[in-house]
């Protein structure tokens, strides 16, 4: 067989995406494992450039690279780069790019693409465990440093409250000060808690029936500064008789990851309201977080929620933060949906089966 054969069989047979470039940038022929990964068809790719579908953040570091090429600085080039898939989606892939030259005159580029999606999304997991891990590090050490003086403290206050009651003090003054200490230290208390939980790994829990007003309330409680900072206001409807079957933490992480977009939304808006409503139907609990945002574009709403899509400022965002959150729920029988609307509000719902079944059994 010639080495011609031996290439275009290699190339036709690859797993891996090849193509052939001109120095202009068009495809000059493209492998079915390209297709494949790209989502397009042989014909659709030659019709036009690697240009079009490539991210725009990685193409001015690609052409960088290309232009070296053909300068003659260098005959190849490797780089982590991302294509749009044919249906829109964000693909990670490692280009490696090699300048074929014919009597020294630049002929075509060899470009090998291999798709490295689920490494990336593999690799963010384990960032963000990591993070996670350290969270629950510093909450520990917080809570061993700070819960001491707190019992101390809330003591000294159940002992001063019983010394003005022996005293027969009838001035209720003393006494609210008391309880804006308890109150003070409670929050406090649950604020480290909940640090606690957040940096937990649930993921090998099994689902638990819990009460979606405790989740909320106790997450809400490590967003509450940020947002009075913000100047948001908050507006809770939620069912204080809604019990779910649901991870806890699972479902606290994906409000905050809700929040934390719905705060990022509202930045620059001169009306800031965050909604969140919880109510049950159809044996599903509903959990509602609408802001008053700039609202989703209708030619990116299918777009949302895949990995690493963003539209938040280049260091700003990762683009995972939904996709994180709808992989939490799916793993527990939930869903996240984002419930479209012709204002500017976002609106986004957490659907959770209801635990009342269970708990009829066992009463």
């Amino acid at each position: 067989m010639k080495e011609d054969q031996l290439f275009k069989s290699a190339f036709n047979h690859s797993s891996i995406g090849m193509a052939l470039v001109s120095p202009n940038g068009k495809w000059l022929d493209v492998n079915p494992a390209l297709g494949r990964i790209l989502g397009y068809d042989r014909d659709e790719l030659l019709t036009g450039d690697f240009q079009n579908i490539t991210h725009p953040e990685d193409l001015a570091r690609d052409l960088a690279y290309i232009s070296e090429c053909l300068a003659g600085k260098r005959d190849s080039y490797e780089l982590e780069k991302r294509y749009y898939h044919k249906d829109g989606d964000i693909i990670w892939t490692l280009l490696t790019v090699s300048l074929i030259r014919e009597n020294g005159t630049p002929s075509f580029f060899i470009s090998q693409i291999q798709d490295i999606t689920e490494n990336k999304n593999n690799q963010h997991a384990l960032i963000q465990a990591t993070k996670l891990a350290a969270l629950g590090e510093i909450a520990g050490t917080i809570a061993h440093e700070v819960n001491n003086p707190l019992t101390i403290i809330s003591g000294q206050a159940s002992l001063l409250r019983r010394d003005l009651m022996k005293r027969g003090i009838s001035d209720q003054g003393p006494f609210n000060q008391i309880t804006k200490i308890n109150d003070t230290i409670k929050r406090i208390s649950s604020i480290i808690q909940s640090m606690k939980n957040l940096s937990r790994d649930g993921s090998n829990e099994k689902t638990q029936p819990c009460r979606l007003q405790d989740i909320i309330q106790e997450n809400m409680a490590l967003c509450n500064q940020q947002l009075k900072n913000d100047k948001i206001e908050v507006v809770l409807d939620i069912d204080e008789n809604i019990y779910i079957e649901a991870r806890p933490i699972d479902i606290g992480q994906s409000l905050i990851n809700l929040i934390v977009n719905a705060r990022h939304a509202m930045k620059n808006e001169s009306k800031k309201v965050l909604t969140i409503k919880a109510k049950s139907q159809n044996g599903m609990a509903k959990l509602y977080v609408t802001d008053t945002g700039h609202g989703v574009p209708e030619n990116l709403i299918n777009k949302i929620m895949d990995p690493f899509f963003t539209t938040k400022p280049k260091h700003e965002g990762t683009g995972m933060g939904l996709s994180i959150t709808r992989k939490l729920l799916t793993k527990m029988n939930a869903q996240l949906k984002y419930i479209h609307s012709l204002d500017k509000t976002t609106t986004f719902c957490i659907e959770v089966p209801l635990a009342y079944n269970k708990a009829v059994k066992t009463a």
